[in-house]
């Protein structure tokens, strides 16, 4: 019997994320969830806060209009209040643009986006291995970062015709322009010759009511383990993400507390499976993402991915 009442592809994503916990972080249990009304009834309680984009900042409506006032007023108080997303499609001042254009007053050091992570390794990757050829499956536009990085003849885009045979790493960092019938060539490909991937956005959907767009997770993380060398993931909910970020609070304090530290997110899987796992405190955001409607009781008891807080406002 299905935890859900209604087929959304939200509820299939859930499905999805659970037949692949082999390959997630391990999940530290948590004993207790309270459930609050706004964050700022816990700020006192924390000196980091953490923040997931899609879900808790905006939907596809827009920005989510007390996360602005919330935000601004946690940072009033002396909070530090960073970005956390599975965002890796663009070079990272694409991002700091779109926050800044919501309404966010985030300055460079607060936003932390996968794509941050996915060049760390790609810088480290290319001063290695300059022979190495990549296969980059992203955006159409704002790659200025991996193309300051990559010499130019070994940049492989999707069409170019060396792309399925020549590339040593590929790295799939946005989908936007992916398709089914793209994914099936490629897969060919893996299936000939399994290489190492690098996924930029772990997320599977970011759901939008009844429709929702696929991310890049969707492409990578379900396929077979046989088509891939090694995977390597660089969002939500793996570590590395959550340690650059800790290295920016550091930085900037000298100190990281991880008690006091709050994980504000939307989805079970990613945001709340990786601060469990990091050691932080998390908050499920209820009312805007992947939850919105849906049995998120349920699923925690049926994951048992449990938050520390429900939060039923930002």
């Amino acid at each position: 019997m299905s935890i859900f009442t209604s087929t959304t592809p939200a509820t299939l994503a859930y499905f999805q994320y659970q037949s692949i916990r082999n390959i997630l972080p391990q999940n530290n249990a948590k004993k207790t969830k309270i459930k609050i009304k706004t964050l700022l009834d816990i700020a006192d309680d924390f000196d980091n806060f953490f923040f997931d984009a899609y879900g808790v900042l905006n939907t596809a409506d827009g920005v989510i209009s007390e996360a602005l006032t919330t935000i601004a007023e946690l940072k009033n108080r002396g909070k530090n209040c960073l970005v956390i997303s599975n965002a890796a499609g663009f070079a990272r001042e694409f991002y700091l643009k779109r926050y800044k254009k919501m309404g966010f007053n985030f300055n460079d050091d607060e936003v932390v986006v996968s794509r941050d992570v996915a060049m760390q390794y790609l810088i480290r990757e290319v001063n290695n291995n300059p022979e190495n050829y990549y296969g980059i499956i992203s955006g159409d536009f704002a790659q200025n970062d991996i193309e300051e990085v990559i010499n130019k003849d070994k940049f492989l885009l999707p069409d170019n015709p060396d792309f399925g045979t020549k590339s040593d790493i590929f790295l799939f960092l946005g989908s936007m322009n992916w398709t089914r019938e793209k994914q099936a060539i490629w897969t060919k490909y893996l299936q000939e010759k399994p290489r190492e991937i690098w996924v930029g956005n772990p997320d599977l959907i970011a759901p939008k009511g009844l429709e929702a767009s696929i991310e890049a997770g969707t492409y990578t993380l379900l396929l077979e383990e046989n088509l891939y060398t090694k995977l390597l993931v660089c969002g939500k909910p793996f570590a590395h993400i959550f340690n650059l970020a800790k290295e920016r609070i550091i930085a900037k304090n000298n100190s990281f507390n991880f008690e006091r530290t709050l994980m504000v997110g939307d989805t079970l899987h990613t945001d709340i499976l990786g601060g469990n796992n990091f050691g932080i405190k998390t908050a499920l955001a209820v009312n805007y993402g992947f939850f919105k409607g849906l049995n998120y009781s349920a699923a925690i008891i049926d994951s048992q991915i449990e938050p520390d807080f429900i939060l039923e406002a930002i």
